[in-house]
């Protein structure tokens, strides 16, 4: 039989580059007719002995799959499979529609993390008894409702983990590798109150466990991290000091655009073939488009006419060119952001080369950019500004919605029309994100108003002498 339980010592994820698929042939009759033997011996529930002997493996050569191409492998401590954990990967990769590549790497680190927890409370993976903190789901659970009393932050990481864990029981339960003696968790339902992109709301019913920690303290709510005025010139000065064509461009993009890093870096060269000169370009993205998105939604993205020119120019430049000629065989050249190496800056998702990547580039190049000029050339220039590229997103929210609130208070433009406006240029289904940068700008107006209102009456009491402070006061 073979063992797909528990694995032998701690895990370790191995990512597997290339995994080609490979396909069952046997040089010798099965013993037995019935179709049920055959069953039973395919999927381990019987006697591999004789099987094993005759079985041999051929790759498919002319079928090949590549949704297992860099494979988070589970190894057990000795390198062996953990071939219960591994499966479910599998099974996961070849789903539609296709995860993606991070996304699996995420399950593997939970089960990871999983194996580790029960290891140091030792807890086996298929422990179901009547006590419940002894059951393997409740006792993760556990461990991490001490966790997020600790770190309230940890809250929303500690609650992904978990149901990356429960879908694992569910399946291996559905496939029967599991029949626990006890309930694993107790499901109920419960409905969430969620908006469309015109702002109407409809209730929406998901599955809950138990498992689910709350933290007992007050989690801090999420702040925007736009950068003001003096952090936008400070970033600026920096990127023109440094006089990096490639990441000018990517910078000036996020930030006159809102595209993510993602999108800005898988940017194709082709896209602006059409250009001639237009005062705004636009260029639409997501599936089957001109860059990947998150989730390869579709929207356009709308790029000034100076910057386009100067993508234009760059991609008929000898230092384009000569990165385009160090590109590998079978990958897609489309890219405008290619590193010295030859390699983009962002793999496209059906970019043929993935396959033959040794890992996957996802913009590790740029936060490499960041961490090793950018930020010690703002130091340096006296700046204490931390730069994240996401923030640049943020940043173009928070200036476009400066630049429309005048219009709302003059009267010319709709509160409805700005937040349609934030939505359709952040690419946003629902109308909360657009919402949330608009309350956080008038808050901030407000408190400006109020503050400089106080500061007024301060001055004035003090200059008139009714607030004066004597030296015997003192």
């Amino acid at each position: 039989m073979i063992d797909y339980g528990c694995p032998v010592g701690s895990l370790s994820i191995k990512k597997i580059p290339f995994f080609p698929m490979l396909q069952p042939t046997c040089d010798e009759v099965l013993p037995g007719d019935s179709e049920r033997q055959v069953e039973e011996v395919f999927l381990g529930r019987d006697t591999l002995g004789t099987f094993q002997q005759n079985q041999k493996f051929k790759p498919i050569d002319r079928c090949h799959n590549d949704h297992c191409n860099h494979f988070p492998a589970l190894l057990s401590e000795d390198g062996s499979p953990w071939v219960l954990g591994n499966l479910y990967l599998m099974e996961l990769a070849k789903g539609y529609p296709q995860p993606h590549d991070n996304t699996l790497y995420k399950t593997a680190q939970a089960l990871k993390d999983f194996w580790k927890v029960l290891s140091d409370e030792n807890v086996g993976i298929f422990d179901f008894p009547l006590r419940l903190r002894r059951r393997a789901t409740y006792c993760y659970s556990y461990y991490w409702k001490r966790v997020v009393d600790e770190n309230p932050e940890a809250e929303e990481g500690a609650n992904e983990k978990i149901n990356k864990v429960t879908d694992f029981y569910r399946w291996a339960v559905s496939e029967k590798y599991l029949a626990p003696a006890n309930e694993m968790w107790v499901e109920s339902e419960k409905s969430i109150v969620i908006k469309n992109h015109y702002g109407r709301e409809f209730i929406k019913r998901v599955r809950v466990t138990d498992l689910t920690v709350k933290s007992s303290g007050t989690r801090p709510p999420k702040k925007l991290k736009p950068y003001g005025e003096n952090d936008q010139i400070a970033i600026e000065q920096a990127l023109i000091a440094i006089d990096n064509t490639e990441m000018n461009i990517a910078f000036a993009l996020s930030l006159t655009t809102s595209a993510r890093k993602q999108t800005v870096l898988t940017l194709k060269r082709s896209a602006f073939d059409s250009y001639n000169g237009q005062e705004t370009f636009r260029v639409n993205v997501g599936h089957n488009q001109y860059a990947d998105t998150k989730r390869q939604k579709r929207f356009p993205i709308f790029i000034p006419g100076w910057l386009a020119r100067q993508i234009v120019i760059y991609i008929s430049s000898e230092r384009y060119r000569t990165r385009l000629a160090r590109m590998r065989p079978g990958c897609d050249t489309d890219y405008i952001f290619i590193t010295q190496s030859g390699l983009p800056y962002y793999a496209r998702k059906d970019d043929p080369g993935r396959q033959i990547f040794q890992a996957i580039p996802v913009g590790k190049a740029l936060d490499a950019f960041v961490r090793q000029q950018l930020t010690p050339r703002l130091r340096e220039m006296g700046y204490s500004t931390n730069v994240r590229f996401h923030n640049l997103r943020a940043t173009y929210a928070n200036n476009l919605v400066r630049g429309n609130l005048e219009l709302i208070e003059s009267g010319d433009m709709k509160m409805a029309d700005l937040i349609i406006l934030v939505m359709d240029r952040l690419g946003q289904s629902s109308p909360a994100v657009a919402e949330e940068y608009i309350g956080s700008i008038q808050a901030e107006k407000l408190s400006y108003i109020a503050q400089n209102s106080m500061e007024k009456r301060l001055q004035a009491g003090l200059e008139s002498g009714e607030g004066k402070v004597d030296k015997g006061d003192m």
